[in-house]
């Protein structure tokens, strides 16, 4: 008993202080239980509008943020992602509601906070910005009620 509190206290002390082996055991369990709820699971990818890139471009951004999303969520929540592909791989694309690169930023950072696989994409800088250039971002595949917290009340792009 006196082990299993030992274990218990370093798994959530691990957690608060953002341990990868405890974030990863945690995304585990929180994902077993999404899976057993049959909840829904979706991508939403946040896309920046302050660039003034056209609609092509924006379509390229978000195709890269699904596959890099998908590549992520293989590697970090493999039965989340299976479930994902296996319902129709729901994706849905939002405009970031403030200009800047740090908004993006901080929808990340407040996705990996809840243990939701995300990407980044960084524009190489061959066409519309410049190399560098952080575009779009996707968040999750993961379960609609949690990402929806983040990205909820951002409007369809």
């Amino acid at each position: 008993m006196n082990s299993f509190l030992v274990g218990a206290g370093g798994f959530l002390a691990g957690l608060i202080l953002g341990s990868p082996t405890s974030r990863r055991l945690a995304q585990a369990i929180w994902h077993n239980k999404i899976l057993l709820q049959n909840e829904k699971i979706k991508l939403v990818i946040v896309v920046r509008t302050d660039l003034g890139i056209s609609s092509g471009k924006v379509a390229a951004q978000c195709a890269h943020a699904a596959v890099i999303s998908y590549r992520n969520a293989e590697v970090q929540s493999p039965q989340l992602c299976q479930s994902w592909l296996n319902t129709g791989q729901q994706k849905v694309v939002v405009k970031s509601d403030k200009p800047g690169e740090s908004v993006l930023l901080n929808y990340v950072k407040l996705a990996k906070s809840k243990g939701l696989v995300t990407s980044t994409v960084i524009d190489a800088g061959h066409t519309q910005v410049q190399r560098g250039t952080l575009t779009v971002v996707g968040i999750g595949p993961g379960p609609e009620t949690v990402i929806n917290e983040i990205t909820g009340k951002l409007r369809i792009f």
